[in-house]
């Protein structure tokens, strides 16, 4: 009885975790792998040019892509409009960074 009782508690120690967290619905992942592409082109077209900086290719790249992706997920009720915009410009300096350390 008492190897019963330890083993549901494992089974429950083990299992909470994995149903807390939070899963991200495909069509937000998708908005996500889209955001990131344009992201992609844009910030590698920005940071060509001879006076690219953190700040400019960030900006470059979130200007070109922010009204797309802010349009698909209100428009699919996934976040409001505000919380988008920061998103975008988060992704976009995140990847300037990347691509302006290297």
């Amino acid at each position: 009885m008492l190897r019963l009782r330890a083993a549901a508690a494992l089974v429950l120690v083990i299992a909470l975790p994995a149903a807390a967290q939070v899963r991200e619905s495909p069509a937000l992942r998708q908005a996500h792998v889209d955001l990131q592409q344009c992201l992609g082109r844009a910030a590698g077209h920005a940071s060509g040019q001879a006076e690219a900086t953190r700040d400019t290719v960030a900006d470059y790249a979130a200007r070109r892509c922010e009204k797309a992706y802010v349009k698909v997920v209100t428009r699919r009720k996934l976040m409001e409009p505000a919380q988008a915009r920061v998103e975008v410009n988060m992704m976009a300096y995140q990847l300037a960074e990347r691509i302006l350390s290297h």
